[in-house]
């Protein structure tokens, strides 16, 4: 089971690579809309990247849009997403 401090880089660097800024200069209290630009839609189509990482662990559960558009911190998200990777669905 994938613990949270494997996930945390995975996620942290996908919105790196979306925010456009450094690993360094994202932090876990960062709002995805206000700090890091991520708009509803953004936030969204982020269920891709998610469920590519989930999808590397067996039992994942993956997530739906929704789920990804409600998010609002970067540590909601590396929560959801560890979560998930180990197979919980609530």
């Amino acid at each position: 089971m994938p613990t949270r401090a494997e996930i945390k880089p995975k996620v942290v660097g996908k919105f790196a690579a979306i925010a456009h800024k450094p690993v360094s200069a994202i932090a876990e209290s960062d709002d995805l809309e206000v700090d890091l630009g991520m708009s509803t839609t953004i936030r969204r189509a982020m269920v891709l990247p998610y469920n590519g990482i989930i999808n590397e662990y067996e039992g994942g559960v993956s997530l739906t849009m929704d789920e990804t558009g409600d998010l609002e911190t970067v540590k909601e998200s590396i929560d959801l997403v560890t979560k998930r990777a180990n197979g919980d669905d609530s």
